[in-house]
């Protein structure tokens, strides 16, 4: 799984030609971590624009991004006396923004969070790969990713994608008799 993740990481794609549908990719992931969820009475709360457009981003990193960022979320709420998770998606001109915004402690040093095999989770609880990977991927599809501490308390991460546009096909040419 992490050579997968260092594989696309580094794999030139055309995003153009990619188009991804956030709400069922949300849900795919959701659906995947419901268990912990529930096991650690994490109130998760999602709120996504109604017609939001498709992400200029192939289902599968896109779902590969939001999986990294929920995990990194469940992980943060687990030990808080608060456990909720926000993510909230809006879209706005030819961007989509995607936020997720936790009660946990919040980022230990913000300037590093990105750099790859760079963890505050204990032995055997994380890589130090799933940012990184994910700040390849938004990056590689015309995005950018932001991460903040809260005020007191949580950490937000947000992600700024392009729209995918769609294209008109080609006019199918007639066939002489």
């Amino acid at each position: 799984r992490i050579v997968d993740g260092l594989l696309r990481f580094a794999r030139q794609n055309n995003p153009a030609a990619r188009a991804a549908d956030f709400e069922a990719a949300l849900q795919d992931v959701i659906q995947l971590r419901e268990y912990h969820l529930r096991k650690f009475m994490i109130d998760l709360r999602v709120d996504v624009e109604p017609n939001l457009g498709r992400v200029a981003i192939g289902e599968d990193e896109l779902k590969q991004v939001l999986l990294n960022i929920l995990n990194n979320a469940i992980d943060a709420v687990e030990e808080s006396a608060d456990r909720s998770i926000r993510i909230s998606a809006r879209q706005a001109g030819d961007h989509i923004a995607i936020s997720f915004e936790d009660s946990g402690p919040g980022f230990s040093d913000l300037n590093r969070a990105f750099d790859p095999f760079f963890t505050t989770k204990p032995v055997g609880k994380g890589t130090g790969l799933g940012l990184s990977i994910c700040y390849g991927i938004v990056q590689e599809c015309g995005g950018e990713i932001v991460i903040n501490n809260n005020a007191h308390y949580g950490a937000n991460v947000t992600l700024n994608f392009p729209c995918a546009t769609v294209t008109e096909s080609q006019p199918l040419l007639a066939l002489q008799a």
